[in-house]
């Protein structure tokens, strides 16, 4: 099976809509008058090389044909439309950038576990354990089967206790130094004081 084919009327239900039904179809709508459309072209191949196996490319060459764009509601080039089990599920109008068709082609390719884990990573990175752990028991829910979430969960629960327990031991830490800073405080200020009374008694803490 071909990444990167041309699509015509002739060929639009055996090679994008048929195709659709086992992974997405990105069209792309371009022509060689029109040189934004050309270089999307150029970068929606060379991106979408990195996603072999899980995504086709298909090129619709509207100075060739332009039914498709007509039936297809493209108003301009470039225009990309996704097709998947056999309908259009996302568009995009106008040039876009390599950020803009990665995240495009990230949505349609991650399973709902990547998914989930890049969710986790913002989330553990802010610190929000609860989060993640809640997050993680709504997945496993969804999906009782899947070891992998529970593998997670209990990494996170870990993660959760140790990170309380670090700020507990930081504030035992800090307020360890600041009754040492008051201790020295107390106690310079004692012999300041019991050089002028000598029976002033030495400072507790």
């Amino acid at each position: 099976m071909d990444a990167v084919f041309n699509v015509t009327p002739d060929n639009f239900q055996s090679e994008v809509v048929e195709k659709s039904t086992t992974m997405p179809v990105v069209l792309l709508f371009w022509a060689e008058q029109v040189p934004p459309s050309v270089a999307q072209k150029q970068l929606a191949e060379t991106v979408l090389a990195q996603y072999q196996g899980k995504v086709l490319l298909g090129l619709c060459d509207v100075a060739q044909d332009q039914s498709l764009a007509q039936h297809l509601q493209v108003r301009g080039l470039p225009a990309l439309r996704v097709v998947h089990q056999g309908k259009i599920v996302e568009q995009l109008d106008g040039p876009a950038d390599e950020d803009s068709l990665r995240n495009l082609l990230d949505a349609l390719t991650q399973s709902p576990a990547d998914v989930i884990k890049a969710q986790l990573e913002q989330i553990i990175a802010a610190g929000e354990f609860d989060t993640a752990v809640e997050l993680l028991q709504q997945a496993i829910n969804e999906e009782p089967a899947n070891q992998a979430f529970r593998i997670e969960l209990e990494m996170y629960l870990c993660a959760r206790v140790t990170w309380r327990t670090r700020g507990l031991c930081l504030r035992r830490f800090q307020k360890r130094q600041k009754n040492e800073s008051a201790r020295k405080i107390g106690w310079n200020l004692w012999k300041r004081l019991r050089a002028w009374k000598p029976w002033m008694p030495c400072p507790r803490y």
